[in-house]
């Protein structure tokens, strides 16, 4: 029997209530990568004033720090990660961050600990989260491969299937709420997607299934129909029904400095052309490009075989450019280096 280890919420758990062929090894949620690789706040489980013993693991294994030893120490054939639980805010306590789940706030820890509150959508906030996926990511590897990671990628839904069946829609107040989170999700899913990009993905995002007021936790945008659950199952199933691929043996963290000599950049009349010169390996090969000035983000350019790649520099002013290339195989496997663009300095652009 495949053996699981479930990192999220009840998106993922709730699709094994009803199955025999999946073994669920330990199931973590109520917490954030940005909790998770924070240092340990020391809190005993009789500390935690909550009457559900699940409710208070949660919130004993967030605020302790204890997820990510539990996934390293006790590794499963797949790890299953959905992000619906980012949702919440956070807190900072001294130099730790904790998640501000439902849970703990129920809990009365926060009473005893000072604490300042982290909105999920202030400024840093997203960056912060970026460099703990890295993080994590970067210990998970050591253990699984990377085509047994596997993310359940869904949204919140505006509509919802009321207790006679009928599809109605959430009220515009919360409508509005469901699509700001599903904003971060997008912006979640996209870094993801493009700095993870060899795990698997179970794309579930289909805005024609609904939420469901007969759900067995209550009416709520990420409480599903049926319908849902046995749609993940059957994706699931033909998924680690496939064979897998050893990322170690593609080659193609071997040419990265042979791609690099091959890549060159012209300016010509404000436009800088990026080329990756013919060679042997480009027929199997996808590319995608960011731009970067001052270390921000400024264009970029979405996987396509084409190896070239055309940027405008008319409203950009002067200055050092960066070019990130982001390289990946017919295996989805990635590799990314950069070039600089160091004319541009004196370019008069």
């Amino acid at each position: 029997m495949v053996k699981l280890n479930l990192l999220g919420s009840c998106v993922t758990r709730d699709a094994f209530s009803n199955q025999n062929d999946f073994t669920i090894k330990n199931y973590f949620a109520r917490t954030s990568f940005i909790s998770i690789v924070s240092e340990p706040v020391k809190v005993e489980m009789e500390d935690i004033n909550l009457s559900s013993n699940f409710q208070k693991k949660s919130v004993h294994q967030d605020a302790n720090k204890s997820i990510l030893t539990g996934l390293l120490d006790e590794p499963s054939d797949y790890l299953i990660i959905d992000l619906i639980d980012e949702r919440f805010n956070l807190a900072k306590i001294g130099n730790s961050i904790i998640t501000m789940s439902n849970e703990l706030k129920g809990s009365n820890l926060l009473e005893k600990f000072p604490n300042i509150e982290i909105n999920r959508f202030d400024n840093g906030v997203f960056d912060l989260w970026k460099k703990s996926v890295d993080e994590f990511f970067n210990a998970v590897f050591k253990v699984y491969g990377h085509n047994q990671v596997i993310l359940h990628k869904t949204f919140w839904r505006e509509k919802y299937l009321d207790k006679a069946g009928e599809v109605q829609e959430f009220s515009s107040v919360m409508a509005n709420g469901i699509r700001k989170q599903n904003n971060l999700l997008n912006s979640y899913y996209e870094y993801m997607e493009t700095f993870i990009s060899k795990m698997n993905v179970i794309d579930m995002t289909d805005s024609n299934i609904y939420s469901n007021e007969n759900h067995i936790w209550g009416l709520s945008p990420y409480h599903f129909e049926d319908k849902y659950y046995e749609l993940f199952n059957n994706k699931l199933n033909e998924l680690v029904g496939a064979p897998a691929f050893d990322y170690d043996s593609t080659p193609i963290g071997n040419i990265m400095g042979f791609l690099k000599s091959k890549t060159s950049i012209k300016i010509d009349k404000e436009i800088l052309h990026l080329t990756i010169g013919e060679n042997e390996y480009l027929d199997r090969l996808k590319f995608a490009y960011y731009v970067k000035k001052n270390n921000t983000v400024i264009q970029k350019g979405w996987y396509d075989r084409a190896p070239m790649f055309e940027f405008s520099l008319e409203n950009s002013g002067s200055g050092e450019y960066e070019i990130v290339i982001f390289v990946r195989d017919m295996n989805d496997n990635q590799i990314n280096y950069s070039v600089i663009a160091n004319t541009l300095q004196n370019s008069g652009v």
